[in-house]
């Protein structure tokens, strides 16, 4: 489960996180609890699940995107994740 946190002194709306796997790993992801990120709280979370189908011979790698609305203004941000512990 992924837990969101806005440390800002405004809030985040039109939040929305997607992720991409290499096709070895089947993603299930679940809608986030919520789209609006309230400021200094952490109160929207996601559930995802990864199923390896090279029984952790190949590490999981994940891409994420992540975006949402700050004053105003559209913000994009990605990133590529690895280094997930054995089995994964």
């Amino acid at each position: 489960m992924a837990r969101f946190r806005n440390d800002l002194d405004v809030p985040m709306t039109n939040f929305k996180l997607q992720a991409a796997v290499p096709k070895y790993v089947r993603l299930t992801i679940h809608p986030a609890t919520g789209e609006v990120l309230p400021p200094h709280m952490d109160v929207v979370t996601q559930t995802m699940t990864c199923a390896n189908a090279t029984n952790g011979e190949k590490s999981l790698l994940m891409k994420l995107r992540v975006e949402y609305v700050l004053n105003g203004q559209p913000v994009l941000e990605q990133a590529q994740v690895g280094g997930f512990p054995a089995g994964y």
